[in-house]
């Protein structure tokens, strides 16, 4: 159709998906494409049809993912700082996390199973570390930091609520034979890391590599494949497996296995194939915009990192700042740029650690449906 008036019928060949292109011969063309982010002039003549607008994507089960991961930066002083979250109470139950901006420092990650005063480093292998000036207290309306971080020091932090749409916590003994476990999950977990209370690495499942492999939130090396850490099996709707390896199940352990779903679309665990170019591949993400994205490679352990972008330090495009959360640094800013996008994260580098030309394993959290690009 053109202005309302129909020009034929496509021939047979076109049974499938259809893609609009547009050609031209001078290189300063400009073409101006309405896809339906504006209204049309006229009717769509197939009832059937819709245009390309937010209005007509499926509803989302959570439109608020406030209500589920909230995130922030805050400068300490010489007295307990609290952050403050309304959308949710974390006294009754959230994972958290924290990293130094301005120093180089530990993951630290702690969760209301484990209690207050309590922590791991999780870029490093050891046991659960106490510290009562560290994550002083979960609270109603927030949570509170102590004199335990540095005076002066710059912070970034999240707080994940424990939701059976989008995050668990399990804690258990350790047997040394591999056996399935329960979560309180209503989707299959797509991510959940193991941290152990002893000098263990962090065996951690992602379902893009799925349950014959496992990477080490510790360590930057490739995954790696042995029926040891799962057992092979992929975990459901209402459990997971753990092997036999000590980083997923040493007999006598305490384990707390953190873990997080994207069945209702909070999350999103998936791949894609780099192209070491700085225009790289853009990763759709259910339409939504993330607001916490990490991207590893698989390949090779050659410029390999757990990059963490996140929307705090990156209010606009293109993201310039990222944590290499298993070097025990500070916040990096030396490359690795990318976009996140009102439908998911682009890399805007040809750099190996988030672009090389293999598998990537990209996970976001904080999803939100947005109708307007960032």
């Amino acid at each position: 159709y053109k202005n309302n008036s129909s020009q034929g019928t496509c021939g047979s060949a076109f049974t499938t998906q259809c893609f609009a292109t547009t050609q031209n011969t001078h290189a300063n063309t400009i073409w101006d494409v309405n896809f339906g982010q504006k209204p049309f002039k006229y009717s769509l003549p197939d009832a059937d049809a819709k245009s390309l607008a937010t209005q007509n994507l499926p509803e989302p089960t959570h439109a608020n993912p406030d209500k589920f991961m909230v995130h922030g930066e805050f400068t300490m002083g010489t007295s307990n700082h609290k952050v403050s979250i309304s959308d949710f109470n974390p006294s009754s139950g959230c994972v958290v996390e924290l990293l130094r901006i301005d120093a180089s420092s530990e993951w630290v990650v702690g969760n209301t199973v484990l209690g207050a005063g309590k922590h791991f480093n999780v870029s490093i292998q050891q046991g659960e570390q106490t510290d009562a000036n560290l994550i002083h207290s979960y609270n109603s309306d927030g949570v509170t930091f102590g004199t335990t971080l540095t005076n002066g020091g710059s912070y970034y932090w999240r707080v994940h609520r424990i939701h059976a749409d989008y995050c668990d916590v399990q804690t258990r003994t350790g047997t040394g034979s591999a056996h399935a476990e329960s979560h309180n999950l209503n989707y299959k977990p797509g991510f959940l890391y193991c941290l152990a209370n002893a000098s263990s690495a962090r065996g951690t499942y992602h379902s893009a590599l799925g349950a014959t492999k496992a990477v080490f939130l510790d360590d930057c090396d490739v995954p790696s494949t042995s029926s040891s850490y799962w057992n092979n099996v992929e975990p459901t709707d209402s459990q997971y497996t753990v092997g036999t390896d000590a980083s997923t199940n040493a007999s006598s352990v305490t384990y707390y296995d953190i873990m997080f779903t994207d069945g209702a679309g909070l999350c999103f665990f998936g791949s894609f194939t780099g192209n070491g170019a700085d225009d790289g591949p853009m990763v759709n993400m259910n339409n939504s915009q993330p607001k916490n994205v990490m991207v590893f490679r698989t390949g090779s352990n050659s410029s390999a990192y757990f990059i963490d972008y996140n929307t705090v330090r990156n209010p606009s495009n293109v993201c310039t700042r990222m944590f290499l959360l298993d070097n025990s640094g500070n916040e990096y800013s030396g490359g690795l740029e990318s976009d996140i996008l009102a439908t998911g994260w682009k890399a805007r580098d040809g750099n190996n650690g988030m672009n090389a030309s293999e598998q990537m394993i990209i996970s976001a959290w904080g999803l939100r449906r947005n109708s307007r690009a960032r």
